[in-house]
């Protein structure tokens, strides 16, 4: 289990956030939309190590769920996404 200081929360901006960017033209959205598949994509190229192994060790550590399919499949990032369109275009 990794120490509170080296744990993250997830984040998306808030409603206010938002809207204190009215008019404003967005370019681009970048950064780290799935923690844990970002954890286990860096462990498979630094360390050589197979997906399974990685993904393994993200569950005994506690970085990925017990079940962490809604992150393998790429659903967590895909509602992150929507999310993020969907208030950049005053959804």
């Amino acid at each position: 289990m990794l120490p509170d200081a080296l744990r993250a929360e997830p984040f998306l901006p808030s409603t206010a956030a938002w809207q204190n960017m009215a008019g404003a033209r967005i370019k681009t959205i970048e950064g780290i939309f799935n923690g844990t598949s970002n954890y286990i994509l860096d462990r498979m190229e630094q360390e050589g190590i197979s997906l399974q192994e990685a993904l393994e060790d993200a569950v005994r550590s506690g970085i990925a769920e017990a079940d962490p399919s809604l992150d393998i499949e790429g659903y967590d990032t895909a509602i992150k996404l929507l999310i993020l369109a969907k208030n950049a275009h005053g959804g």
